[in-house]
């Protein structure tokens, strides 16, 4: 058992924190080994809920234009130029909002995404792992969002618009938020497709599954998400008398 466990010990000794956070980037499999046999996520959750809430800040008033468009195009709370006017204005309210609302969103995403791959490889494919095996490796690969969030942060300053896409909403140049296509185009992003991709990876190692089997349990709770994230949207929208289409 000693001789074992020696290679993975002297892996161990050789992937700290850091080597970790590029190592997601470069070598994602020899990562998801490292957790397999020390499972951690909450340094790596803290660096991401640090950087989401910095970008988050940095593109408020960005977003808060955003949402002054989302609000115009509602009959009922269009009718007073008031409430557009103080839409865009930054108080110190909406900047503690912000960094709440991105605590939580990230919170909620993981625990969501994290309890999906655990029910389907666990209970419906049948696989052995332990919770905080998969919430480490779902953890880990959610820098790779958090990387885009990062570069997207420069062009949304230059356009001073937050409607900057790395999806296949870029096939709907008008950039229409309430349709729902344009909502599920905006899933299929450069940066979640390599999350699903690197997750379906770490499926591999943890539960020793084919390459396909992984894919298709990476993908179905991806999938989940994404409709759980839309249908949410546009219960929001509609709430708030905003008209939501196709």
């Amino acid at each position: 058992m000693e001789e074992e466990l020696k290679p993975v010990e002297t892996q161990e000794e050789k992937m700290g924190f850091f080597s970790r956070i590029s190592g997601i980037f470069f070598e994602p499999r020899k990562v998801f080994n490292f957790l397999n046999f020390k499972p951690g996520w909450l340094p790596v959750l803290i660096l991401i809920v640090v950087i989401g809430v910095i970008v988050a800040e940095i593109t408020l008033p960005q977003n808060l234009l955003l949402q002054k468009e989302l609000v115009s195009q509602s009959p009922r709370l269009s009718s007073t130029p008031e409430v557009l006017d103080k839409m865009t204005e930054i108080t110190t309210g909406k900047r503690i909002s912000t960094v709440v609302s991105e605590i939580i969103k990230v919170f909620i995403g993981l625990i969501l995404m994290t309890s999906l791959v655990y029910f389907l490889c666990n209970i419906i494919l049948g696989g052995d792992s332990s919770y905080k095996k998969v919430l480490s490796v779902v953890t880990y690969t959610s820098l790779v969002p958090t990387l885009g969030a990062i570069l997207k942060t420069p062009l949304i300053l230059a356009k001073n618009s937050a409607n900057v896409q790395t999806s296949l909403s870029l096939l709907m140049p008008g950039g229409d938020f309430t349709k729902i296509r344009y909502m599920l185009l905006s899933a299929l992003d450069i940066f979640s497709i390599w999350q699903i991709i690197l997750i379906a990876l770490g499926i591999t190692v943890l539960y020793k599954f084919s390459t396909t089997k992984a894919f298709i349990a990476s993908f179905i709770g991806w999938a989940i998400l994404v409709i759980i994230g839309i249908g949410l949207g546009v219960m929001g929208m509609s709430v708030s008398g905003i008209p939501v289409t196709w």
